[in-house]
């Protein structure tokens, strides 16, 4: 109760008293999902951190438990007790942080759902918070882990993104190649997420005896050759063509250079070499070409 005496100019008072009373309730409200934010795809672990808000116009007093509980995608809820260390005083608030960290190991959108839970707390509009998650991930891969090639060179295209790094530093968007071996980029999209693929190119050898280049045409025989090798050139003008015989070891045992050459027949004597596999290789310009070759 609380009452007053008023007195006026005639010294002439009355007194009157009246009765105040708080009908006041405890509100928590959960108000943000602090932790995990969107993020790039990654072997990271995160942790789920709430905001808890005291929204009433109670003090929350130090020991006393708020359940708070998480939800991924509609799955099994995730429930823990937070004791609080200390008062919770009304407009302030805390985060709750749930012990085990959690991956989150594919690129979409998870759907979030964290609420509380709190003895005398009977405002629930705003016990719940959903949030959306989004981990990203460049969709990007060559189309094999292996490339074969009749010829060299080779353009390595990774497709439109924002950046690129190569395995030599280059920043290109296309890396030309013009040797067997590994290849490695990097790409980066609009959101500074990255991914990263290789591939191994490599030309296609085989005893097909014929190899088509841009403005021409070789052809070789016999394959296997005992003797004497025959190669055929038609070209549709002159080409400078050098002709290299390796053994397996990558050793070069035959070296020619035929400078241009349109319509002839070139003969190679092989006879006096070791019986076995070889590899014959056709330059002509920025073309390559490998064919194995057998000797009896």
């Amino acid at each position: 109760y609380y009452s007053v005496t008023v007195t006026n100019a005639l010294s002439c008072s009355t007194t009157d008293s009246v009765l105040v009373s708080f009908d006041v309730t405890p509100d928590l409200s959960v108000t943000e999902l602090v932790s995990p934010q969107s993020d790039c795809l990654s072997d990271s672990l995160y942790y789920i951190d709430v905001e808890i808000t005291n929204t009433g116009g109670l003090d929350i007093a130090a020991s006393r438990t708020i359940v708070v509980s998480y939800k991924i995608d509609n799955g099994t809820a995730i429930t823990e007790n937070h004791v609080l260390s200390a008062p919770l005083f009304a407009g302030n608030t805390m985060v709750h942080r749930f012990a085990d960290r959690i991956p989150l190991a594919s690129a979409k959108t998870y759907q979030f759902k964290t609420y509380l839970s709190y003895a005398g707390d009977v405002t629930q509009s705003n016990d719940t918070l959903d949030a959306a998650v989004t981990i990203t991930s460049p969709g990007f891969a060559f189309s094999s882990d292996t490339l074969k090639t009749n010829s060299y060179p080779v353009v390595l295209d990774p497709g439109s993104w924002s950046s690129y790094l190569w395995h030599n530093g280059s920043t290109n968007r296309t890396f030309s190649v013009t040797s067997d071996g590994w290849y490695k980029v990097t790409v980066t999209d609009i959101g500074g997420c990255e991914a990263t693929d290789s591939v191994y190119l490599m030309l296609n050898v085989g005893i097909d005896g014929t190899i088509k280049g841009q403005n021409f045409t070789i052809s070789y025989y016999p394959n296997p050759v005992r003797d004497q090798l025959t190669i055929e050139i038609d070209a549709y003008r002159p080409i400078n063509l050098e002709i290299e015989l390796l053994n397996t070891q990558g050793q070069k045992v035959l070296n020619k250079l035929i400078k241009n050459a349109e319509q002839m027949i070139e003969k190679l004597y092989v006879g006096n070499y070791a019986k076995g596999v070889y590899y014959i290789r056709f330059i002509a310009g920025n073309e390559m070409f490998v064919r194995k070759v057998v000797i009896q």
